[in-house]
């Protein structure tokens, strides 16, 4: 008895199914436009997400003749289930849009994406669009991008590879050494890379050693200095009726008009200088 009663239950929810008439709609609301060709634009019921239905029962639909609506647009007899038209975001849909940022954020690094996990029903809506970004600053290997809809956020995980052409060091490169005779390039996979790879390396100085085979990146160099720390300058004094010349020792690498840490050879006290270039540096009293 209890099963030919499930099996009642279940034929009559099909037969309210098919009885069903769907009205699909493109924005945020239904309106009584879209149920009766004699309706003012009226609001009826709003809150409906890109991909969602909603069921509006033959009771609501009786509430609305009564109002006087003369031109349904449906068999008022019917259920009335309302769709919201919107655009499915698939794994294809996202892997096209992590393309793209890759393409404008780093335009010469060609990237693999070998794994991505994206929620599942995500729709969007054309006409207000989504937004579609990186979370942080970590571009390569474990990534995670945020997709914003309108209505909800998610948090899109994948695993990107990058490959790019980039200095490699062909033999060991000594501290404040030119990496100009001492790299080539090649191409290469800089998932892994700490840093971000030198575009030029015509005016730069390894900061500490790089050892034979490294990838160059800015955490290995530095912008040749005008004069390397440890070095000795003439420091020239100049204050109100006083002129003094005298010797001191670089603390610091020196950059022509910058002030520079510069220790006194004898005292070894501290001071501060502006460094001229040509070995020259000036503190003026004012």
């Amino acid at each position: 008895m209890k099963k030919s009663g499930l099996i009642l239950l279940f034929i009559l929810l099909i037969a309210a199914v098919s009885f069903a008439t769907e009205i699909k709609i493109d924005k945020d609301c239904l309106y009584d436009n879209d149920l009766f060709y004699d309706g003012v634009g009226d609001k009826i019921l709003c809150g409906i997400k890109p991909g969602e239905s909603k069921t509006i029962h033959t009771s609501l639909v009786r509430k609305f003749l009564s109002k006087g609506y003369k031109q349904p647009k449906f068999n008022t007899k019917d259920l009335l289930v309302v769709k919201r038209d919107g655009q499915k975001i698939d794994e294809l849909f996202i892997k096209n849009k992590i393309f793209e940022l890759y393409r404008q954020k780093f335009p010469d690094v060609d990237i693999e994406i070998a794994k991505i996990t994206i929620p599942n029903n995500i729709y969007f809506s054309k006409d207000r669009g989504l937004i579609f970004k990186f979370m942080n600053d970590d571009y390569f290997g474990s990534v995670y991008f945020l997709l914003s809809t309108y209505y909800h956020e998610y948090r899109i995980y994948a695993y990107i590879r990058g490959y790019k052409e980039v200095y490699v060091t062909k033999s060991r490169v000594s501290k404040n050494e030119m990496l100009t005779d001492k790299v080539e390039k090649k191409r290469v996979e800089i998932t892994k890379i700490r840093g971000f790879p030198c575009e030029k390396i015509d005016n730069v100085v390894a900061k500490k050693t790089i050892p034979k085979n490294r990838v160059v990146t800015n955490a290995y160099v530095i912008q040749k200095p005008d004069a390397f720390k440890g070095d000795y300058v003439t420091v020239f004094y100049k204050g109100e009726n006083v002129f003094i010349k005298a010797k001191g020792i670089l603390q610091e690498n020196a950059y022509r008009n910058k002030y520079v840490k510069i220790a006194n050879p004898s005292s070894k006290k501290i001071f501060f200088a502006k460094y001229l270039g040509g070995r020259k540096a000036i503190i003026i009293d004012n």
